[in-house]
């Protein structure tokens, strides 16, 4: 399970850079259209959506990874609302 959720965070960081990178170009796209006065309008829209879908997709995978970190500590919630950790078996 271990090995599972460190795949899903590698998988979850991946995707928030590559993201991060895509709209740092999107950015700089936007600055030379402008600069040079042109109307480069498709490859603006590729590098948004494609910079959306990846921010996205990082964050499904960020809540993978905590939906299988909570089911592998399975907190117990007790009636009164505190929080117990089942006891661990030495």
């Amino acid at each position: 399970m271990l090995r599972r959720r460190a795949n899903l965070l590698r998988l979850a960081i991946i995707l928030a850079v590559v993201s991060v990178l895509m709209s740092a170009l999107l950015v700089i796209t936007l600055f030379i259209t402008a600069a040079a006065r042109s109307d480069v309008g498709m490859p603006v829209i590729v590098l948004f959506l494609a910079s959306m879908l990846l921010l996205i997709l990082s964050l499904i995978v960020f809540i993978q990874d905590l939906n299988l970190s909570l089911e592998a500590v399975k907190l117990e919630i007790d009636p009164d609302g505190s929080v117990s950790l089942p006891a661990s078996p030495r």
